[in-house]
């Protein structure tokens, strides 16, 4: 327990969360909209896969509820689409992180694609607009993104520990 509070950088989580927030809420132009990958849940599920006895289903339900108020949408769609892949996440933290990055990635592809398709079927429950593009558009980026957010966020976190 000691060595997990040795490696973990609050500094580091809170700015990478703030960060994932900022980029979530940027406007983007029509074009390139369906290419934003989904920062939050790849930073979630980083800190809950590197410290799943320090996170967990709380991180999944406070983010994804954060998320909801900043984005305007309806307030617990996020939360549902975020705790499932989270608990999946925490559940099988060590086969993910003795994998090699790009494997991970690919791994992590069905939890993202289980974030989009709870957030699709909310949308269509709730009879608002369920444009498939801009839900599952996001996961080509996601996957392509997931090694350099995740030597990004290793980065940070070594350096923090180092100082």
């Amino acid at each position: 327990m000691a060595d997990v509070d040795a490696r973990l950088s609050w500094p580091a989580v809170a700015v990478s969360i703030f960060v994932a927030f900022a980029l979530a809420i940027v406007v983007l132009p029509d074009a390139v909209a369906p290419l934003r990958p989904a920062l939050v849940p790849m930073v979630a599920f980083y800190w809950i896969m590197h410290f799943p006895d320090r996170f967990g289903i709380l991180l999944g339900c406070s983010l994804g509820l954060m998320l909801d108020v900043l984005t305007g949408s309806l307030l617990g769609s996020h939360v549902l689409a975020l705790v499932l892949p989270c608990y999946c996440v925490a559940r099988m933290a060590r086969i993910f992180r003795f994998s090699p990055l790009w494997q991970q990635a690919l791994m992590l592809l069905p939890l993202w694609a289980l974030y989009a398709f709870v957030l699709f079927w909310i949308d269509g429950a709730t009879g608002r607009n369920a444009d498939a593009l801009l839900r599952f558009g996001p996961l080509i980026t996601t996957v392509l993104c997931w090694p350099l957010l995740a030597i990004i966020l290793g980065t940070m976190v070594r350096q923090s520990v180092d100082d």
